[in-house]
């Protein structure tokens, strides 16, 4: 059953993600990182942390509550997490301690749980990422972004000068020309000399990371990991 439930949180927070995609480019308009999107972010962030908690505590019944005593056995519920450690001893004597006798009678979940640590080579650390910011939205309530501006030159003429693949990041104003700032949204008369092309993204301050991007390498992480998991238990 607690498969199904992190089936269902997961399906939820694939709506929120499509909706915060389609909903994205009014977002980038917005002066401000808007509020909406902060608190979609926090919704869905903390409904993959849920899905992955509920495999935890589920794998913890199944397979470790027998073998705790039965007065510590509160106590060793509450402890009950989903790991997520830097290094492999960590992580280790994480699962011996928390989860008693797992290595023993499901080897191959252990082996699963370890693939997505951030100790691993792994190119994506989508479980990383989800701890940093969940554990931000618990915090201080909402996450905080800022938006970086980058704006990219194909090529250009101006006054003896040739541009061609020049990039500026976060840089309002990449050309003044005789006192004409020029910076490829407002109407400017030599906005025709060149090709450029202007991207605005939000990015995660706590990792430095762009938003959509992150939170769909996040959803994409956690979602191969219970199919996965599902078609071994």
């Amino acid at each position: 059953m607690a498969i199904q439930e992190s089936k269902y949180l997961l399906e939820k927070s694939k709506i929120i993600l499509d909706d915060i995609q389609e909903s994205y480019k009014v977002y980038i308009d917005s002066k401000d990182v808007p509020l909406e999107l902060k608190d979609k972010i926090k919704e869905f962030l903390g409904k993959v942390y849920s899905s992955l908690e509920y495999q935890a505590f589920d794998i913890f019944t199944r397979y470790c509550k027998q073998h705790v005593d039965i007065d510590k056995l509160q106590r060793a519920e509450s402890k009950v997490y989903f790991p997520n450690k830097d290094f492999e001893p960590a992580f280790e004597k994480y699962v011996k301690e928390r989860f008693p006798k797992l290595n023993d009678s499901r080897p191959d979940i252990v082996l699963l749980i370890k693939s997505v640590q951030p100790f691993r080579d792994n190119p994506k650390q989508w479980l990383k990422y989800l701890n940093t910011l969940n554990n931000a939205n618990k915090h201080r309530n909402l996450s905080k972004q800022h938006t970086v501006k980058t704006t990219y030159i194909k090529k250009g003429q101006l006054g003896g000068l040739t541009f061609g693949n020049n990039i500026f990041v976060n840089v309002d104003t990449p050309i003044i020309y005789n006192g004409t700032p020029i910076d490829f949204i407002n109407p400017s008369p030599y906005n025709n000399n060149f090709d450029t092309q202007v991207h605005f993204e939000f990015f995660f301050n706590e990792i430095n990371k762009p938003v959509l991007s992150i939170l769909t390498e996040i959803y994409n992480g956690a979602n191969l990991f219970i199919n996965e998991l599902e078609s071994i238990l």
